[in-house]
């Protein structure tokens, strides 16, 4: 009596691309639902007074949570439905080892429980843009798209629903509005459509809040992608460009103070700053906040106050990473970032993919931002959290879909 073989189950064609259609739809309601939600509690920031009550706070804080445990959550499930494993290069060690560190900040925290939480939160992020990158390129496209459209329309929704006055928009911080005009306009980079239309809308939301960082950051986006990268044509000429770079990189390093004081003052003009800002030296003031943020950071020099512990205003991504999480910190992090701009000129060098210029532009256009704005590893804020997503699609090995025709160029 022969034995009873069952017959081996089989996905059709059909069913497959049913599948990888779904996951693709899940990933592109993954990006648009951040975005949503990072957008959508200012219709209730009439004024300054309504920002800074308990009732928006906490509605601010659901609808970001929201935002974020929704990305992680549909990323994970596309990548389940319609992803491809994509193997992990040397700076995954980096961010496990700052995500470990991040973790353990818990225990000498000034506030452990929000450390640990954010930490939490920090590895889970992680791993759900490990999840985005490993969709087919055109989902990310879409993806990319449709949260530049969602968020354009929720912004325009916000200029009709709250009142205009100078450079505010109800009781909505300025530079915001700059940093989602820079986020607009990578996103629709990422989708390969309408750049031109990303340029405008950003720079009138650079105009409107007068974002002198911010559009410092633009510029040197545009630079970078536009002007610098396209004389790249092999590794010899990217070693070259990038030796001529390190001549203005190390004048910034020693003139610090004069440059940023003159930088401001040309954007101040170039946007049409008034009233107070407009009078201040350097950036609105910022020097008073770096020198009490060096206080801080000295008094914890090695381990810090603790991730994400916010102990005072300092007006400096790279200070308040210093302040949080002390030397070891800015040491992870600061190997992170070189090597993922590393990695992504050589790869641009050797195949001169989009994405890979995209995402090295980018990650050159938020250095200036990081040392003058006060975010660094802040997953609720538009422009942060695609630094983090390009520095995380710099971990990941290139795949031949990313390669083929399917790339993103």
């Amino acid at each position: 009596m022969e034995p009873i073989v069952e017959p081996r189950k089989t996905t059709s064609p059909t069913q497959a691309v049913s599948v990888s259609r779904v996951g693709s739809a899940a990933l592109v309601a993954a990006l648009t639902t951040y975005f949503y939600c990072l957008v959508r509690p200012y219709f209730a920031a009439h004024d300054i007074y309504s920002v800074l009550g308990g009732a928006f706070i906490g509605l601010l804080r659901r609808y970001q949570y929201l935002g974020v445990f929704g990305f992680i959550g549909l990323s994970s499930v596309a990548a389940v439905l319609g992803g491809r494993a994509r193997s992990l290069n040397a700076l995954a060690w980096f961010w496990i080892a700052l995500a470990g560190w991040s973790a353990l900040s818990a225990v000498w925290s000034i506030q452990g429980g929000g450390s640990a939480l954010y930490a939490g939160l920090l590895a889970a992020a992680v791993i759900a843009l490990l999840c985005f990158w490993s969709l087919p390129a055109q989902a990310i496209r879409w993806a990319a798209l449709l949260a530049a459209i969602v968020s354009i329309v929720l912004i325009a929704g916000l200029f009709r629903a709250l009142p205009v006055n100078s450079r505010s928009l109800g009781g909505i911080t300025p530079n915001y509005l700059g940093h989602f005009g820079f986020a607009i306009l990578v996103l629709l980079y990422i989708s390969g459509r309408f750049r031109v239309i990303g340029w405008v809308i950003a720079a009138a939301l650079l105009a409107f809040s007068q974002s002198r960082t911010v559009a410092g950051g633009a510029a040197v986006f545009f630079v970078v992608h536009h002007v610098l990268l396209p004389r790249v044509s092999d590794r010899a000429t990217l070693v070259r460009l990038a030796l001529v770079g390190a001549i203005p990189a190390l004048l910034v390093l020693l003139l610090f103070n004069q440059i940023t004081a003159a930088a401001s003052s040309g954007l101040t003009h170039l946007l049409g700053v008034a009233g107070d800002t407009a009078r201040t030296t350097g950036f609105s003031g910022r020097s008073a906040l770096w020198a009490e943020g060096m206080r801080l950071f000295l008094e914890r020099p090695i381990l810090g106050y603790g991730f994400r512990t916010s102990v005072a205003p300092v007006g400096s991504g790279v200070l308040n990473l210093a302040i949080d999480l002390g030397l070891v910190g800015v040491a992870l992090f600061a190997a992170s970032y070189a090597t993922s701009l590393g990695r992504l000129a050589c790869a641009y060098a050797d195949r001169h993919r989009e994405h890979d210029r995209v995402a090295l532009s980018y990650l050159a256009g938020m250095l200036p931002i990081l040392l003058v704005e006060p975010n660094y590893l802040n997953f609720f804020h538009p422009t942060s959290f695609l630094m983090i997503a390009m520095l995380v699609r710099a971990a990941t090995n290139p795949t031949t879909r990313f390669g083929s025709s399917n790339a993103l160029t």
